[in-house]
């Protein structure tokens, strides 16, 4: 806005306003341009403008990457030992499907059962396709029995669980 009064302007201007102005944007390190409700294409031909929701947009962008935060004592998954004593599977809920399987990485997070905590180590993740389900295997340390339920818990600072399907 020339003027500098604080409103937005309507029209259809191609560049900016004057040479004065384009001097005056320059000046300044960290200026920045804003703009809003336009897309680029590809070709001749313009298509109509794709409105989609918030909503929408965070579940396209879900698709390839989702963290599961966990607070300090919150759970952010759980899960059972599945075989033996020491192989487990967490299953971390998901909020949308995901484009493909995903790499996951833990961070902050203490895994318990009902025999306290136990120390762990990710070995994979069995992501079964267009699910909200991811099942997070590892192997922890001794003292769990076969059956027995697993957590993981938020420590003091907090933790995660990053599934990431990227391309």
């Amino acid at each position: 806005d020339p003027s500098d009064d604080g409103n937005w302007n309507s029209g259809n201007y191609i560049g900016l306003l004057s040479e004065s102005t384009m001097d005056d944007f320059n000046s300044t390190a960290g200026n920045t341009i804003q703009w809003t409700g336009f897309q680029l294409e590809v070709g001749r031909n313009a298509t109509e403008f794709e409105h989609r929701s918030y909503g929408e947009e965070l579940a396209l962008c879900q698709r390839y990457f989702q963290k599961i935060e966990a607070t300090h004592n919150t759970v952010a998954a759980s899960g059972h030992v599945y075989s033996g004593t020491t192989y487990v599977a967490i299953q971390a809920t998901l909020n949308c499907p995901l484009r493909t399987q995903p790499t996951v990485s833990l961070s902050g997070l203490t895994i318990y059962s009902s025999a306290g905590s136990h120390s762990y180590s990710l070995t994979g993740a069995n992501y079964v396709g267009n699910t909200t389900i991811c099942n997070i295997m590892g192997t922890i340390g001794a003292g769990a029995t076969a059956k027995d339920p697993l957590f993981f818990l938020g420590q003091v600072s907090g933790g995660s669980i990053s599934l990431n399907a990227e391309l």
